[in-house]
């Protein structure tokens, strides 16, 4: 993998890692605006420095937000649309190629998540 894509692989995982970890791993169809509003709402509360420290690399995002200081910092608003933006892209991509009809039955799509 040239590093170029390496980087762009690593600049998209994240955000996918944190929805699945977030709302669960399910069919892809079956995600709908409340999970994107619980994966919103969630990212609002996540520390701005979590998974920092080698102590924290595999520890769950829902044990670091209770383990965090009321006090702490929390993402960005610009991180938070960035790894919206990632998973729209994604959800683009599936319907564009037909692995997801458009507006999945008016659960996700463009717009949606």
């Amino acid at each position: 993998m040239n590093d170029r894509l390496g980087a762009v692989w690593a600049f998209m995982a994240a955000p996918f890692a944190l929805f699945l970890e977030i709302v669960d791993d399910r069919p892809v169809d079956d995600y709908t605006a409340v999970d994107g509003e619980r994966f919103r709402a969630t990212l609002r509360q996540i520390p701005a420095k979590y998974r920092k420290s080698h102590a924290e690399r595999d520890k769950p995002i829902r044990a670091i937000m209770a383990d965090a200081p009321a006090e702490a910092d929390t993402l960005s608003e610009k991180t938070i649309k960035r790894h919206f933006w990632a998973l729209s892209q994604f959800f683009k991509f599936l319907i564009e190629t037909g692995r997801l009809p458009p507006g999945a039955s008016g659960k996700c799509g463009p717009g949606k998540i």
